[in-house]
């Protein structure tokens, strides 16, 4: 329901305010690229 919903939205959003910070390393940016890429995908499936 709309409740399950909120709850993942709050946890994406939080990764997600995090890969400009971690992007700034380009050793990092690269694997936190992968794993930010396929949270932006979850939240556009749901």
């Amino acid at each position: 329901g709309e409740g399950a919903r909120v709850e993942v939205g709050v946890p994406v959003e939080q990764p997600r305010d995090r890969l400009p910070g971690d992007g700034a390393v380009g050793a990092r940016r690269h694997r936190v690229g992968a794993d930010g890429v396929r949270r932006l995908g979850q939240r556009a499936a749901v």
